[in-house]
């Protein structure tokens, strides 16, 4: 039981550490996404903007289930215990943001986070929790640079599951989860000034349209 969980982890950890956003244009188009991009970061966002939309989507769709089949397998196929399912969850979301195999210089893991919350069923509420946190930060309440986006709302999502009647195992792995993400989108003295604003530029767009129609 304890060497199949350790395997279980480390697989986790291998599926994760898959880094779909950095081999699909390496393949496809021919270039690095670290050496293209202002933030070297070799993520589904840099795909989209310099790869097109549907090369970034099929890297979200790949980012989001290399974490969530190894987590979802495991605890439904293999019946694993609370505590292995707390490093099976966490498992591929540290794999993809310290990858061995692009020298522990990995992604930010935002799509790997929702895959891993998402295999947590019945209470992958946590996915949906923390997508209608970030909706909200990203364009009703806007928050800027985006990395304080993530930050703000890993706290929001701490702690409302804190607050609820979640199992400890639940709290531990987003808990953990949140330093991942926190450490991933630490702001960096480069980004600018911190900036909240009611409504972000595509919102105003449209209820600028809406008044005027």
């Amino acid at each position: 039981m304890f060497f199949r969980d350790i395997l279980l982890i480390i697989l986790s950890f291998l599926s994760g550490s898959i880094m779909y956003s950095y081999l699909i244009p390496k393949l496809v188009k021919g270039i690095d996404i670290r050496k293209i991009s202002d933030d070297m970061n070799p993520g589904s966002g840099n795909v989209i903007k310099y790869c097109g939309i549907p090369l970034g989507i099929l890297c979200i769709i790949l980012d989001l289930f290399k974490a969530f089949i190894p987590v979802f397998i495991s605890i439904n196929y293999f019946y694993t215990s609370n505590i292995a399912i707390i490093f099976i969850a966490i498992s591929p979301i540290l794999g993809h943001a310290y990858s061995p195999f692009l020298k522990f210089q990995g992604g930010k893991a935002i799509a790997s986070t929702f895959g891993s919350f998402l295999a947590l069923y019945p209470i992958s509420y946590v996915a949906l929790i923390f997508a209608l946190i970030l909706i909200f930060f990203k364009f009703i309440l806007t928050i800027k640079p985006n990395s304080s986006v993530i930050l703000v709302s890993i706290l929001f999502l701490d702690i409302l599951v804190f607050a609820s009647n979640s199992s400890i195992h639940i709290k531990l792995i987003v808990f953990l989860s949140s330093i991942i993400l926190g450490h991933k989108h630490r702001v960096n003295r480069n980004d600018g000034d911190i900036t909240i604003s009611l409504f972000n530029k595509y919102c105003k767009k449209i209820l600028y349209h809406n008044q005027i129609t």
